[in-house]
């Protein structure tokens, strides 16, 4: 709601006050709108500030948070206040303050931070030297997927780190092309791995976006002591891995389910 203060000429007191339920964001499309911006991971942005405005209170499910900064006619609050997993909604209100009154300029429309990760990742431990990974399918709370054929949108999978691969079979594409026979999958040498070294985050993909995931499986070959995972876990984070000091390591990402194992040729 946008309040409209009237003072006396010494501006020390409250002359008439005037609440417009109806003046929220801008009604003309070529005016820009005041608003907070979310990056799908862990930055929120209140662009299009107006020029007079000297406070911003940001609030996090009617909670104040610290105030934040205006920089020219944007204003930024990082990760210390969205870095926990959970389905929030945030809020803003800018003033301009003259001898220490609040003048209330705009309050943003509420922005509703879904609950998930943004990014999510393949951990697996490994029967034998040579583990195949034929394909991955999760199913999203929502009702919607990941998986080839009805995906919603995500990056294409990269590696935790460069592993070593059997034959040079080394196509992350292969993890969501549907394919689920044998056909020179996806196959890692462990050879030259320690033991300690094989338990490991192996890939990743960013969604964008946080995307709280339900359920999932992903394809293996049959075999029980070689080319194959005895177990497969799926991590997330809102963190971009990038800055991990070890994107392989489990540690550094947040367990969601164990992902239920399925061998060449299921369904």
């Amino acid at each position: 709601m946008q309040t409209h203060f009237w003072y006396n000429g010494s501006g020390d007191n409250l002359k008439f006050q005037f609440d417009n339920p109806y003046y929220v964001v801008a009604r003309d499309s070529s005016v820009a709108v005041t608003e907070l911006i979310f990056n799908g991971s862990d930055t929120i942005n209140l662009v299009n500030i107006p020029e007079d405005a000297t406070k911003v209170e940001l609030f996090r499910n009617g909670i104040q948070l610290d105030d934040m900064v205006i920089d020219g006619t944007e204003a930024s609050v990082n990760s210390t206040a969205i870095e926990d997993n959970y389905q929030v909604v945030y809020q803003a209100f800018i003033y301009n303050v003259v001898n220490d009154v609040k003048y209330l300029l705009i309050e943003t429309p509420v922005l509703d931070i879904p609950f998930g990760y943004r990014y999510l990742a393949f951990y697996g431990e490994p029967s034998g030297d040579l583990p195949t990974f034929q394909e991955l399918e999760l199913t999203l709370t929502n009702g919607t997927y990941i998986k080839y054929g009805n995906r919603v949108d995500v990056v294409p999978p990269v590696e935790t780190k460069e592993w070593e691969y059997h034959l040079e079979r080394n196509d992350l594409s292969d993890i969501f092309d549907g394919d689920k026979a044998w056909n020179d999958r996806l196959m890692y040498s462990l050879y030259n791995e320690t033991s300690s070294n094989r338990n490991r985050v192996r890939f990743y993909f960013d969604c964008t976006t946080k995307r709280d995931v339900q359920s999932g499986a992903f394809w293996c070959y049959p075999h029980p002591t070689d080319h194959s995972w005895t177990i497969g876990n799926l991590y997330g984070t809102n963190t971009d891995p990038l800055n991990f000091t070890d994107a392989t390591s489990p540690t550094e990402w947040t367990y969601i389910i164990d992902l239920t194992r399925y061998t060449l040729g299921s369904s």
